[in-house]
């Protein structure tokens, strides 16, 4: 999302440690820099400004860009005292005790300082940024082709140019969990990487290794003067806002989530007919969608068990549907949550609460299915940031909240972090 002050740039994402933190906390590191964007991947943030790119987190499969596939982590100097007695008293549980006491400080990523990032997208493992006026790189985990660099054997620790889009100019980039698209500035829509749902949008539903044109859209490329500007991802759908505001969605639609009116995958991408004014900006979460129109109207729709489509109830609904909130610009999805920041700058979430994801502290009943304001008192804030100290933190050194992939049984499952391919959904 893009903000102006750093000092509120916090990812509120499942957490790293057992301390939950539910409500906003200003980022120390990144005081007195302006930062344009901040993304949330799985476990990791990015962040740029005009002349860095950060990055924090996870750095398992390169997704950090710093070159290894090590954490970026600190500890205060007050955790470091607890934590030193805590082992003297213990010899058991080392790693919990590790874990009970990390947290994650942005650091630059070296090899894109001085050079102009305009924009950066995050998926479960890997990363895409668009550099110097339309270059498109990519880094971190590879398996599927999410990359775009002919290979799913070979991981990426640092930012490598996508070879075959080298005579494109990017100017946006989207990720799924394990997929990638992008737009040019002639209007043309390129994806690749897992496409068992048909999200790559080319008719089939096969993995592709790098790009390929999103057949689907093969009308509206160039055709008429309209063009595709914005393209956004779910974990497993993908989207994408042409010049005249008509949105397009394919991918994984069980859930409704493609807003179609109905339950079926769509292996091209195919018009939104219920968003009648013209469409600004798009989002995808694990299994729910939503979009902002002219008038500043959000919608949502999908699944909403936990009531992240924010109408109240925690039925799933296959077409958009009116959020009642005022005007909103911006909106963002997690895996189970919502927020959204409306044209006075207020912030408000809902959906699933119980790892602090929605930052309005301890949520009743662990969920919210109406979009509840997140109250930010920035002088509190910067007097409640502290210095931090930089420490490796180990792969085997932490827990994760991963989603369980049960359909009936979909509880949070606290459990050591792998490295293997999350379970596909059937």
């Amino acid at each position: 999302m893009p903000g102006r002050n750093a000092a509120l740039a916090r990812s509120l994402t499942r957490p790293h440690s057992r301390a939950l933190q539910d409500r906003p906390k200003a980022v120390h590191a990144l005081f007195g820099k302006v930062i344009n964007e901040i993304h949330c991947g799985a476990e990791y943030s990015i962040a740029i400004s005009d002349k860095e790119t950060y990055s924090w987190g996870w750095g398992d499969f390169g997704r950090l860009g710093h070159a290894s596939s090590a954490d970026v982590g600190y500890m205060t100097s007050t955790d470091a005292h607890s934590r030193t007695r805590a082992l003297a008293h213990s010899h058991s549980r080392p790693h919990a005790l590790l874990v009970d006491l990390q947290v994650f400080v942005p650091q630059p990523v070296a090899s894109l300082s001085g050079r102009k990032v305009s924009a950066v997208a995050c998926g479960d493992t890997h990363t895409l940024c668009v550099v110097d006026g339309g270059s498109l790189m990519s880094f971190g985990r590879g398996v599927t082709g999410q990359l775009g660099n002919g290979s799913a054997l070979l991981d990426c620790y640092e930012p490598r140019e996508v070879a075959a889009l080298k005579d494109e100019v990017v100017t946006r980039v989207a990720c799924g969990a394990e997929h990638s698209a992008c737009c040019t500035s002639d209007g043309k829509v390129y994806s690749w990487g897992w496409g068992r749902y048909g999200n790559i949008g080319d008719g089939d539903t096969v993995d592709r290794h790098e790009p390929v044109l999103v057949k689907g859209l093969d009308g509206v490329n160039g055709v008429n003067g309209v063009k595709i500007v914005e393209v956004a991802c779910g974990w497993r759908h993908s989207g994408a806002i042409d010049k005249g505001g008509a949105l397009y969605t394919w991918g994984w639609g069980r859930y409704g989530q493609l807003g179609h009116g109905d339950d079926c995958d769509q292996t091209t991408p195919r018009k939104v007919e219920k968003l009648l004014r013209r469409v600004k900006t798009f989002t995808g979460g694990w299994r729910h969608s939503g979009a902002i129109d002219e008038d500043g109207a959000l919608y949502t729709w999908g699944w909403n068990r936990f009531g992240q489509l924010g109408l109240g109830h925690t039925r799933d609904v296959n077409e958009p549907t009116a959020v009642s909130l005022p005007a909103c610009a911006l909106v963002t999805s997690g895996w189970r949550h919502t927020m959204t920041v409306t044209t006075d700058g207020r912030l408000y979430t809902f959906g699933r609460g119980v790892g602090g994801q929605l930052g309005v502290g301890e949520v009743d009943g662990g969920q919210v299915s109406l979009p509840t304001e997140v109250r930010i008192d920035v002088e509190r804030l910067e007097s409640e940031a502290h210095v931090s100290v930089p420490v490796n933190i180990a792969p085997a050194d932490r827990y994760a909240l991963v989603p369980d992939q049960a359909e009936d049984d979909e509880e949070d499952a606290a459990v050591p972090e792998k490295r293997q391919r999350l379970g596909d959904d059937d």
